[in-house]
Parts: C-alpha cells; sequence; structure tokens
C-alpha cells in the first residue's frame, strides 16, 4: 500500500528573483511548513473543502492570469518579469533521495544484487549532502543556488499531497485541479477527469490560446486532463506529432523498445519531443510529465529508479540551458519541478 509521503516542489527562475505567478520572492531557500496550497496559490488553488460538483477554476481564479500574468509577451514589466512556464513532474519520486541522495541499504542490496560497484562509487558516499549532490548535479549545482527547494522534512518544510490515495492519477489531479477529489478519484484507471484543470484555465485567457501544451511518458494523462479538441494539446505515451519537424522523432519511436509496454514511453523520448516542441511552436505553457522513476520502483529496480532520477536531471539541466540561450525564454521563464506522490521508507515499502 502507498504511504502518504511528501510532495516535493522544486522552483527555479531565469532572473534575478524567483517569479511564481509574477509575483518577486526572495532566491535565498526558505525551509518553513508550507502547504501544497501556499506554495502554488495561483497556480493550483487549493480547495479545502470537498465539492460534489465538478470545481471550475475559472470560478475560483477569474483574474489570476488575466490581470496579473502579462498578456503581452516583449512588454517592460519589471514587476512581472515571467512570461513563460514550464512545468516537469517527476513520478514517485520520493524526498529522501532529492536531499540525502541514494539510500545506502537501498544502494548496498542493489549492489550486492548485481554486482556491479562502480555505482557505488557512482552514488556513494559517506555525506548525505555529497550524495545527493551526486546524484542530482544540475538540481544541486544550479537550480537550488537559483530557485527555492521546499520538502526537506529533515529540516521542517513539509509539503504533502492531501488526497488519501497517494498514488498517480489522484497526485496529478490534485497539482493540476488544486483539490483532492477523494470521491471520484482513487484509482490509475483511465476515467476522463470530471475536474476543469489550471492548464485548461490558462489556455483560455487571451495571450495563451493555442500556447499550451503537455508531453508525457504515461498514456493516462489525457485523461487526467479530460483532454478534447477544443483544449490544450497533449501529447502522451507513443503518440507521434502529425508534423514534419517532428519526422525524424516519430520515425524513432517506432523503432523504439517498449519495456512498459505501450502505456509509458520513454523518458527520453518524452523529453526529445517536449524540446522539439519548445522550439518549433513556443509555447507560452509547457508540461512535461516523466516516468521511468516510478516504473522502476515498482519493479524494486533501485540502481534502475537512481539512473532514471540522473537521467531526468540532466535532461532539465540540458532544457534549462536551452531556455537560457534562448532569446525569447531568457530571463522570462518559471521552471516548477514537482512530483505526484511519495514512496515508502523501509526495505519492504519503499517500492
Amino acid at each position: 500500500m502507498m504511504k502518504r509521503l511528501t510532495l516535493l516542489l522544486l522552483l527555479a527562475c531565469s532572473g534575478p528573483a524567483l517569479i511564481a505567478q509574477n509575483a518577486i520572492l526572495p532566491v535565498t531557500a526558505t525551509y518553513k511548513k508550507e502547504t501544497f496550497a501556499s506554495l502554488l496559490p495561483e497556480i493550483a488553488y487549493m480547495i479545502s473543502k470537498r465539492m460534489e460538483s465538478p470545481v471550475c477554476i475559472s470560478e475560483r481564479l477569474p483574474a489570476v492570469f488575466s490581470k496579473n500574468w502579462c498578456p503581452l509577451e516583449i512588454t517592460d514589466c519589471p514587476n512581472r518579469q515571467t512570461k513563460y512556464l514550464i512545468i516537469i513532474t517527476l513520478d514517485g519520486l520520493r524526498w529522501q533521495e532529492i536531499f540525502n541522495g541514494a539510500d545506502t541499504m537501498l544502494l548496498r542490496q542493489s549492489l550486492n544484487k548485481t554486482k556491479n560497484h562502480v555505482l557505488n562509487k557512482q552514488w556513494g558516499a559517506a555525506d548525505p549532502e555529497q550524495r545527493r549532490v551526486h546524484l542530482l548535479p544540475f538540481l544541486w549545482g544550479k537550480l537550488a543556488k537559483n530557485g527555492q527547494v521546499w520538502g526537506n522534512i529533515r529540516l521542517g518544510s513539509m509539503v504533502t499531497v492531501t488526497n488519501k490515495s497517494c498514488i498517480s492519477y489522484p497526485g496529478y489531479s490534485e497539482i493540476f485541479t488544486g483539490f483532492a477529489d477523494d470521491a471520484h478519484i482513487y484509482t490509475n484507471f483511465k476515467i476522463k477527469n470530471r475536474n476543469s484543470n489550471v492548464l485548461d484555465f490558462i489556455n483560455r485567457q487571451t495571450g495563451f490560446k493555442g500556447r499550451v501544451a503537455s508531453f508525457t511518458s504515461w498514456d493516462v494523462f489525457p485523461d487526467i486532463f479530460n483532454e478534447n479538441p477544443y483544449r490544450f494539446y497533449v501529447n502522451a505515451a507513443f503518440e507521434s506529432v502529425g508534423n514534419d519537424d517532428f519526422f525524424a522523432l516519430n520515425k524513432a519511436m517506432q523503432k523504439s523498445e517498449r519495456p512498459w509496454g505501450h502505456h509509458v514511453r520513454p523518458d527520453s523520448l518524452t523529453f526529445s519531443y517536449a524540446r522539439k516542441y519548445l522550439e518549433t511552436h513556443l509555447p507560452r505553457v509547457l508540461h512535461i510529465g516523466l516516468g521511468e522513476t516510478d516504473e522502476y520502483a515498482h519493479e524494486g529496480e533501485y540502481r534502475h529508479y537512481l539512473a532514471a532520477a540522473y537521467t531526468a536531471d540532466s535532461l532539465i539541466g540540458n532544457l534549462w540551458d536551452f531556455v537560457q540561450q534562448h532569446p525569447l525564454y531568457r530571463n522570462k521563464t518559471t521552471m516548477i519541478i514537482t512530483t505526484d506522490h511519495g514512496r515508502g521508507k523501509k526495505q519492504d515499502s519503499w517500492q
């Protein structure tokens, strides 16, 4: 049974200050008790009372994006620096690895099973802060120094999910709708989400129509976002893109291995599609959903779980470098990195 653990939120900003919905915040890391609602008040508004009817975000946030977010991209708005948003979700990545690096006990067990002691040199170290830098060099080498990091329970930074299921679909729904709909969303089955989400709301605002997109490894996201032709673009699992710019990627995906069948696309492909879309379509808001950390964890393959986290960190670093080199995105982009749920912390429950 999945344990109720931590929802990790990482924020990075390309400018001199961290911008969350264009409100200037200090760049220094803060470690205090926060709820998910207080961390993303304008992006995913937390509704404290369970409601029997579907929630419409436009009724709850009528002016957030239409007034507070600059509708024009090329403007002189010193107090509203963010004009582009990238949201990255890492499925089932534990806070323990984020803040402590590789778990020495689980790593030792994995090494004894595989006899691959090279991993111990790569991710093993006596000091937790050294281990986390080895595992996630971009996060701790650049992101943490230029943004804010929440979720270190050891320092009292509590960032938790509120849904009762603590699995992927309810977690993602909570992130993007702003509340836990425990009465209707409590499994990972492909059931259309009855609640509107913040990405759809943004897509309906002036200056954002057709400029919001999501690329995900997991094939359930179209249902989580209640995808239809009139809403924002969602590309999930092994769905190709009908555009000449994606011809090579579409061919590569047809030939790629499918270790999890048709349900989960390799993260490297998902990232490549998202990166190409960012280059060619210049979206205002882009969501990238990576999933290999969760898949390998469920399989009990701790070394592969670590490798997936390491790769995701590298991909995010690559994306950040692109953003900072692009004249449209440079110093006007906020990146949000979070996860849908945590995992158990013991030998028999971390999976």
